[in-house]
């Protein structure tokens, strides 16, 4: 999940990357507007800026991408380690 604002300009500027990922992934992949609800996302989504990349675990958790690199490789690769 990627909670995102659409005024952001790092949002727009991975757009296009998360898309191609979402589209190659075996997971169910979405998009959040994080900026109409920021307590929320701050509070759920472990959200502080936008982008924010999440995996959302079966038992709920939220694991936060850390990395600056928004690639689908490397985007791919974080989805794949935090659900082991």
């Amino acid at each position: 999940m990627v909670v995102y604002a659409p005024w952001c300009q790092f949002s727009q500027d991975m757009e296009e990357e998360f898309e191609s990922f979402a589209k190659q992934s075996d997971v169910d992949v979405y998009s959040f507007r994080g900026d109409e609800v920021r307590d929320f996302v701050q509070a759920e989504l472990n959200t502080d800026s936008f982008p924010t990349v999440n995996v959302i675990k079966a038992d709920g958790t939220a694991v936060k991408y850390e990395s600056e690199v928004r690639t689908v490789d490397a985007i791919k690769e974080f989805v794949t380690e935090a659900l082991k």
